[in-house]
């Protein structure tokens, strides 16, 4: 059965659904969760921290439609 996870995650979850003890749960889960959140952050190019979204919001008007 292909569950569509990369090898590394499933392989992680796989492992933490056997797991008894907590510190290592924990710990299983923190390490999924970080490759998860690397699959769906794309690479920066600029190598500064954020989304590169902030500054287009930050001054905008609001409420200026006429």
């Amino acid at each position: 059965m292909n569950s569509g996870l990369s090898r590394e995650p499933q392989r992680l979850c796989e492992q933490a659904s056997h797991e008894l003890d907590r510190a290592k749960l924990l710990k299983l889960a923190k390490e999924i969760n970080e490759l998860f959140d690397r699959e769906r952050k794309p690479p920066q190019s600029d190598g500064k921290p954020g989304d590169g979204d902030q500054g287009t919001k930050s001054g905008a008007k609001t409420g200026d439609l006429n």
